[in-house]
């Protein structure tokens, strides 16, 4: 059926006034965006996280461990010897016992990761033995019998390796948290970039509908409107298709 001139204009400044002008409108002020989907969480396993710790394995602090050893087995000492008896061995054993752990620290930090608790365990051993020799030899000079003196050969290794083993711990772990706090400022950034460029489309969809697409189509209606003719409908199609 034809469509009068007067009619397609109504239908043209319908398009502007109804369809058009809303859209453009809401594209400005509203502010809702899709919900973010929920990341997929990487599972750590626990077996990776242990092998990465040992892997990893740093020396205990050489001084701190001397002397705690000492405050450890000092005790002991003053039970069986006396504080005159026992206070050779004590300082030959803090000086033993420090020297040895510098050593022992010198040489893991140049070692590869994959071999330094090797060399921390054979390490502390040999100060273990080194520190029992100590002792021994203090108390003998004095003439006295020393008793279990060779249970430091023992102990010291295993107390060596609980101190570096914490140390290592508390390492792993503020990597860790550097880790995460790094990727989760590289996730608020990416958000925003893309929040940012999501507006910046948003904005410029909104000014081509406002400015473009509305204007053209009030142009047209009145353009049809002061125009002649019975029937104006190959023009509306012409204005929709564009």
């Amino acid at each position: 059926a034809p469509l009068p001139p007067r009619e397609a204009a109504r239908v043209l400044r319908g398009l502007a006034t109804d369809v058009v002008r809303p859209v453009s409108h809401w594209l400005y002020e509203n502010d809702d965006t899709a919900p973010a989907g929920d990341a997929e969480a990487l599972p750590v396993r626990w077996r990776d996280w242990v092998g990465s710790v040992l892997g990893g394995m740093q020396p205990a602090p050489p001084l701190l461990l001397a002397v705690l050893f000492a405050a450890l087995v000092t005790p002991f000492g003053l039970s069986q010897y006396g504080p005159l008896q026992c206070l050779p061995a004590v300082v030959g054993g803090l000086v033993v016992v420090g020297a040895g752990n510098l050593v022992v620290s010198r040489v893991a930090e140049r070692t590869a990761r994959p071999y330094r608790g090797i060399v921390l365990v054979a390490g502390y051993l040999v100060v273990g033995v080194a520190l029992s020799l100590t002792t021994d030899a203090a108390i003998r000079v004095q003439g006295l019998h020393p008793h279990f003196i060779w249970f430091e050969a023992g102990t010291y290794p295993l107390i060596a390796l609980g101190v570096a083993l914490v140390v290592s711990l508390s390492a792993r772990i503020r990597l860790d948290q550097q880790g995460l706090e790094a990727a989760v400022q590289a996730s608020v950034f990416d958000a925003a970039r893309l929040r940012a460029d999501y507006d910046h489309q948003r904005a410029a969809f909104a000014r081509v509908l406002h400015s473009g697409v509305q204007s053209e189509l009030i142009a047209a209606a009145l353009a049809l409107g002061a125009g002649g003719g019975d029937d104006a409908s190959g023009e509306l199609r012409s204005v929709v298709d564009r």
